[in-house]
């Protein structure tokens, strides 16, 4: 069966709440003998991926080395963008924000880049959603979920790093996400699978070969209950086929504005949200790029040592052991639009 894209987003947002008999049928293992399913996977996009109210209860869940880890680029090198080691001063200030953000580049590591020679397809998936509604007393904060993917040719064979980049607004219908109050949370899963992904069979995508990374679907600003249901959907089609984890998160919060990042609890793990570009490696590298933080910078969103020009054989060999992504971030200030009753 081939569900088109567009239809199955229109399809989803009106129907969220009748999608009880998929979500059952997308967990229950198959009942023939033999059927692979990944319960790790599917616990953790059904229980913890971007539900912010789980949280509490599912910790444990997930693999804590493939846990994202975010640096922002600065003129004086890679630093840590949260509230302990950034001033405050470099947000923004207003009572709301407007972002956009956009995947500059994808490289693999060593390690990483072994799994890319046997996979069939690898997923991309960005959460950016709010912890405040525009309108408290109407509507529920909403989240826009963004999903890309890169089949590699038959020989296991990447697109060109000048190809490696994503725009989530393409799956969206509008390209600025207002967060009211300057607060919300992201999300940035990215893992690859050996087998052909039941979801990308579902719509259409199986057996390409992408010079790019290719928009699979986009979920523009849909409520917690309906980004839960299909989460649980969706884990239980991406568990058909074991999951290589290179980056791994749930609901991280942000604060986009001094205001938002004031109310932020001491000794968190928020990320300050600033205009800029932020390097997104997996935890258990985190150590080794810091050490080298001040010594690098970026170029075409891939880094390189300080002063040194891009070339594709040169990203390969710096920090050849890092896997890394970068988000190229804008935050501006908003105004939240009125509402007359």
């Amino acid at each position: 069966m081939r569900i088109n894209r567009r239809s199955f987003s229109r399809a989803f947002l009106g129907a969220a709440p009748a999608f009880g008999a998929w979500q059952a049928a997308a967990q229950a293992p198959a009942a023939h003998s033999g059927s692979y399913f990944d319960r790790n996977t599917f616990d953790f996009w059904s229980r913890q991926a971007g539900a912010a109210r789980a949280r509490a209860s599912s910790r444990g869940l997930g693999e804590v080395d493939r846990q994202a880890q975010f640096l922002l680029y600065t003129q004086s090198g890679l630093v840590n963008p949260q509230p302990h080691d950034f001033p405050v001063q470099h947000l923004i200030e207003a009572p709301n924000a407007a972002i956009e953000m956009q995947v500059l580049g994808f490289r693999p590591g060593r390690n990483d880049r072994q799994h890319f020679e046997n996979l069939k397809s690898a997923h991309l998936r960005l959460d950016l959603g709010q912890q405040h509604s525009i309108w408290a007393s109407l509507l529920d904060p909403l989240t826009w979920t963004a999903f890309a993917a890169i089949f590699p040719s038959r020989r296991g064979k990447l697109p060109k790093l000048q190809s490696m980049n994503f725009d989530p607004a393409s799956s969206w219908r509008n390209k600025k996400i207002l967060l009211p109050n300057g607060r919300g949370s992201w999300n940035l899963n990215f893992f690859v699978q050996d087998r052909e992904s039941f979801f990308c069979r579902l719509l259409g995508l199986a057996g390409q070969e992408a010079a790019r990374f290719a928009p699979v679907l986009g979920l523009p600003g849909i409520t917690t209950d309906a980004l839960h249901a299909f989460n649980v959907f969706y884990g239980g089609v991406q568990a058909r086929a074991h999951t290589h984890w290179l980056f791994q998160s749930s609901a991280v919060e942000i604060a986009a504005t001094r205001d938002a990042a004031s109310l932020l609890a001491a000794g968190g793990s928020a990320i300050l949200l600033t205009s800029g570009v932020y390097v997104v490696v997996p935890q258990d590298q985190y150590d080794l790029i810091h050490r080298h933080r001040k010594d690098l910078w970026l170029q075409f969103g891939y880094i390189l040592p300080q002063k040194e020009s891009f070339t594709a054989e040169l990203v390969q060999r710096t920090l050849p052991d890092i896997t890394y992504l970068t988000l190229s971030v804008a935050v501006k200030p908003a105004t939240l639009p009125s509402v007359s009753v």
